[in-house]
C-alpha cells in the first residue's frame, strides 16, 4: 500500500478535502462555458420562431452540462476511501 493512498483511508476527512479543492477549478470552467452559453442562445431561442421549441433547447441546454459534470465528479472518487469513513458516536 502506497503512502497516499494510507493516509487518504486513514483520514478521510482530507481526502473530501482534496476532492473538493481539486474539482474547484473544472467546475468553474464548465460553470463559466455554460453561461456563455445561455447568452448566446437565450436571445437566439425568442428569434427562431415556431420551428423549434425553444423551451426544450433551452432545457437540454442546462441539463447536458450538469450531466457532464456529475459523471466526472463521480468517476474521480474512490469510493473504497470512501467507504470506511465511519461517524463518530
Amino acid at each position: 500500500m502506497s503512502q497516499k493512498s494510507f493516509l487518504f483511508t486513514e483520514r478521510p476527512n482530507l481526502y473530501v478535502a482534496v476532492t473538493v479543492v481539486s474539482l474547484f477549478a473544472p467546475a468553474l470552467h464548465i460553470m463559466q462555458l455554460v453561461h456563455q452559453l445561455f447568452i448566446f442562445f437565450f436571445p437566439l431561442m425568442g428569434r427562431v420562431g415556431s420551428e423549434v421549441m425553444p423551451d426544450v433547447v433551452v432545457s437540454i441546454m442546462a441539463v447536458v452540462p450538469v450531466l457532464i459534470y456529475s459523471l466526472y465528479l463521480v468517476s474521480s472518487v474512490d469510493w473504497r476511501c470512501v467507504g470506511s469513513f465511519r461517524l463518530h458516536q
